[in-house]
């Protein structure tokens, strides 16, 4: 309790993938280097034929640092969703085709698995027994998540005409997280 007598604001004890509360509004929040992820994907998703980028103009279109934007696209290089080129006319272009890139493989491929980032790795290690249902419940959320962010795009995100996301409501896989969810 703080001075005042309201309950303190805890930080959540994972930052990469977190339910934030903004103005009586839900919203995702994901990591910096999830967030400079779809960034850089954007950007080349939107650049002209050959679509080939170097990592300074990346940095500057997208407001990114070098420093934060190296590490994450060794990253996503690795994961292959995007392509290094050398040479005269190197840089980075996209690995996969934007319709196959989901919000999921993003954030496994800059920060780890969704699993990890839920903290719902090393059941067999736990010290408590799962007599509550919690876990079950938190598999559950974990599994219709999974579902929605597989759902997103990085094509749907670059065919989202209005800026606000209205278009990503029907290509997000809402449909299909909610189903996980039940565990239908």
């Amino acid at each position: 309790m703080s001075d005042t007598g309201a309950p303190l604001a805890r930080e959540p004890e994972s930052a990469d993938l977190r339910l934030a509360l903004n103005d009586d509004t839900a919203r995702a929040a994901v990591s910096p280097r999830a967030d400079a992820a779809l960034r850089v994907l954007l950007g080349l998703a939107r650049t002209p034929a050959p679509g080939v980028q170097t990592a300074e103009s990346l940095a500057r279109s997208q407001g990114l640092t070098r420093r934060m934007l190296d590490p994450v696209l060794l990253d996503l290089s690795r994961a292959g969703i995007v392509i290094g080129l050398r040479g005269q006319f190197g840089g980075y272009r996209l690995g996969w085709q934007t319709e196959q890139i989901t919000l999921a493989d993003v954030i496994a491929a800059v920060d780890r698995p969704l699993a990890e980032a839920c903290g719902l790795t090393g059941r067999a290690n736990r010290v408590r027994p799962p007599t509550d249902g919690l876990e079950a419940m938190w598999l559950g959320v974990r599994a219709g998540l999974h579902a929605v962010l597989e759902g997103f795009t990085v094509d749907a995100l670059v065919r989202d005409t209005t800026g606000t996301g209205a278009d990503l409501a029907a290509d997000s896989g809402a449909d299909a997280g909610e189903r996980a969810a039940r565990g239908a």
